[in-house]
């Protein structure tokens, strides 16, 4: 049965439950991608401003992770969401504008990353959307 009321809800419900079992492996997955642009962007681009601006982002993401291991949950997912939208917004105008893979993909893993931060930050605060849990036939 589907504890929240629209459709819109539903999805961020199912998102959200899928976080609660993964966290804060997500988070410290992009702070891994961050560092690699990060030395991607200095060795290959030699680009050290795009290299700080990657690896600054990293580091704030794997403190994200880490508060929510420490049961800092508030701010891990405030953290997090405040990261991926500084990761969108810089890497966004570029990848639009030159198509280059590494703004491309650095844009795609902040979007989802903002997404999936922002969902449980809301849900942290408001207590919405509920997560979905799914119950097996045999009904354990």
């Amino acid at each position: 049965m589907d504890p929240n009321e629209s459709k819109t809800a539903t999805a961020a419900g199912a998102l959200a439950t899928v976080s609660e079992n993964v966290d804060p492996f997500p988070h410290y997955c992009v702070a891994l991608a961050c560092m690699s642009g990060a030395a991607y962007a200095h060795y290959t681009m030699k680009n050290p401003t795009a290299a700080m601006v990657a690896g600054g982002i990293g580091l704030a993401m794997a403190y994200a992770g880490y508060s929510l291991q420490t049961n800092r949950v508030k701010q891990g997912y405030d953290l997090g969401a405040a990261a991926s939208l500084g990761l969108l917004a810089a890497t966004a105008p570029t990848a639009y504008r030159t198509r280059d893979p590494y703004h491309m993909v650095m844009t795609g893993v902040g979007g989802i990353s903002a997404i999936g931060n922002m969902t449980k930050s809301y849900q942290v605060r408001y207590g919405t959307p509920r997560p979905i849990y799914v119950r097996s036939s045999s009904g354990r």
